[in-house]
């Protein structure tokens, strides 16, 4: 990929991945002192468990520890993991922007920028990808592995990142190519999908499986919702894995989907190219 340059207000809100596909957090700015840093803040809303930050440094501080004035969260959770001190936790009262961590510029592996228009997310996306593992070692070494197959529920609508083609776009379907199944990854897709979901119900109740249909029927009464917007697909899939319904249950779920029309612009990339299946996942 060329390299782009980007000045700190272009930089402002860019989604920041490390090297495991781990979002770390997003811009809030650039730090020009003895080297250049990139400001990382996370957002947290009502009601979210956060690090309780005053109770954190009250801790370290009880322990003896000597905190900066500028300690960022990410600094203090590592002190608390040196001191052996459980990070405390609360749950948010209110929005809060927090200074996460200050990373160096020679971390930044690339910066892209791409227009993406998909169902649930329209305009400029912008991801700083890491060399480092630095979410992975903040949230205590987690490391991101691709597993042997690809599973769609928990791949769909994640961002695909290359290491050498920057953003590909959003993950919309597994596919299958010569001998191994690949990822289609979407810039536009302005085409929807749609359930046909009375149909289906009626294809699982003549194979007996009365059961299951009962408990869709709970979800979406089907002479309400006859057909079901794309979007309701996860949580579809997630009652089928909720009640361990057979593979002849997802096969016919996939054979009545409906493409409704509209341009798509996309990528295939094989699954062993895959190298990491984090928060966004990473090929080479």
């Amino acid at each position: 990929m060329v390299e782009k340059f980007y000045s700190p207000q272009e930089l402002r809100g860019a989604l920041v991945y490390d090297s495991e596909g781990l979002l770390h957090g997003e811009i809030d700015g650039v730090e020009f002192s003895d080297k250049v840093y990139l400001v990382v803040v996370i957002r947290r809303k009502v009601g979210e468990l956060v690090v309780d930050e005053p109770g954190l440094k009250a801790a370290l501080e009880s322990r003896g520890k000597p905190l900066s004035g500028e300690a960022t969260l990410e600094e203090l959770v590592a002190l608390a993991k040196e001191a052996g001190i459980e990070v405390p936790r609360i749950v948010a009262g209110r929005e809060l922007v927090l200074t996460k961590s200050k990373i160096p510029v020679g971390e930044v592996r690339w910066i892209d920028s791409k227009h993406v228009d998909v169902p649930g997310l329209s305009g400029e996306v912008r991801v700083v990808l890491l060399r480092t593992p630095r979410e992975a070692n903040y949230r205590g070494s987690v490391r991101a592995e691709r597993p042997p197959s690809p599973q769609p529920e928990e791949l769909e609508g994640k961002l695909l990142l290359s290491l050498s083609r920057g953003i590909l776009g959003v993950i919309g379907e597994v596919t299958v190519g010569f001998g191994a199944p690949g990822l289609r990854a979407f810039l536009k897709r302005s085409r929807d999908r749609e359930v046909l979901w009375i149909s289906y119900l009626r294809a699982l109740r003549r194979l007996g499986l009365t059961s299951l249909v009962d408990r869709l029927y709970e979800y979406a009464d089907p002479y309400k919702f006859p057909r079901l917007p794309g979007e309701k697909l996860r949580e579809v899939r997630e009652i089928l894995r909720e009640v361990n319904a057979p593979e002849e249950a997802y096969r016919l779920l996939d054979e009545h989907i409906r493409i409704l029309g509209g341009e798509r612009v996309y990528i295939d990339v094989p699954w062993p190219s895959v190298i990491k299946v984090g928060d966004a996942v990473i090929c080479e």
